[in-house]
C-alpha cells in the first residue's frame, strides 16, 4: 500500500461520515486545487498542512498583538504613575531625570506598587537619598516578591470567593 493510499484511509478512520465530496471541495477551497488534485491523498494532507499553517499564524499574530497591547498599557501607566508621584512629591521635579530613571526601574519590576504616588515617592525618595549605593539586587528581589504577591492575591479573588470563604463550613472555626 502507498504512502497516499494510507493517508487516505487515515482521513476516512478520522471521520467516515464525510462523503469524499466533502473533502474535494474543501481541500479545492484552501489550496487553490483542482477538485481532481484536491481528492488525492497528498492533496488533503498539504491542505490540511496549509490549514494549520494559517491558524498558527493567526494564533501568533494575536499573541503578538496582545503582547503590543501589553506594552502600550505598561507604557500609558507609566507615564501617567510618574506624573502623579512628581505631582505628589514636586521636591522630586528637582531632579526629575534621576528620579525617572529610578521610577522606571520600580515599573519595571513592580508596575502595581507605582500607582500609589506614596509608596512610588518613597522608593525613589530613597534611591536618590543614596546614589553611589544604586539599586540594591535584594531590594530588586523585594520588588519582584511584593508584586507576585499583588498578582496572587488578585488571582485568588473570585467574583464570590470572599463571600464563598466566609460561609464554607472548612472555613469555619469549630472550638
Amino acid at each position: 500500500m502507498s504512502e497516499a493510499s494510507r493517508a487516505m484511509n487515515y482521513l476516512r478512520t478520522i471521520n467516515p461520515a464525510a462523503d469524499e465530496g466533502k473533502y474535494k471541495d474543501m481541500a479545492a477551497a484552501v489550496g487553490n486545487l483542482t477538485k481532481a488534485e484536491a481528492g488525492t491523498p497528498l492533496g488533503i494532507l498539504r491542505n490540511v498542512g496549509i490549514t494549520a499553517g494559517l491558524g498558527a499564524g493567526i494564533g501568533a499574530g494575536a499573541y503578538g498583538l496582545g503582547k503590543g497591547f501589553e506594552l502600550l498599557h505598561r507604557k500609558i501607566t507609566e507615564r501617567r504613575n510618574f506624573r502623579k508621584m512628581l505631582e505628589a512629591h514636586p521636591d522630586l521635579q528637582k531632579h526629575e531625570d534621576k528620579a525617572r530613571d529610578a521610577f522606571k526601574t520600580m515599573h519595571k519590576y513592580a508596575p502595581d506598587l507605582t500607582d500609589s504616588p506614596q509608596v512610588a515617592g518613597a522608593f525613589v525618595k530613597r534611591v536618590l537619598e543614596y546614589p553611589e549605593a544604586g539599586i540594591a539586587p535584594a531590594t530588586i528581589r523585594e520588588l519582584v516578591e511584593t508584586q507576585k504577591g499583588i498578582h496572587a492575591a488578585r488571582s485568588d479573588r473570585g467574583h464570590f470567593a470572599g463571600t464563598l470563604r466566609a460561609i464554607s463550613p472548612v472555613s469555619a472555626k469549630i472550638g
